[in-house]
């Protein structure tokens, strides 16, 4: 895997991440519904470890908005 595809990858995990975080906030969803999609919460934030550890050199603003060069 190149730093090129593990930063594709990376943004493509964290457009998920920031869609769960929106799921995980709302008012309106029942903490025991939002239960059931924990797992996968993790399995995103493992993924995103892995490729920022691929990527090894990277900014603050880019773990947290993505790698758009």
């Amino acid at each position: 895997m190149t730093i090129a595809e593990a930063k594709q990858e990376y943004n493509k995990l964290l457009k998920r991440y920031n869609k769960a975080v929106e799921y995980f906030d709302r008012k309106d969803i029942p903490d025991s519904e939002k239960e059931k999609f924990i797992e996968n919460f993790r399995e995103i934030l493992t993924g995103l470890n892995y490729y920022l550890s691929k990527i090894e050199v990277f900014t603050n603003q880019q773990v947290l908005e993505g790698f758009y060069e």
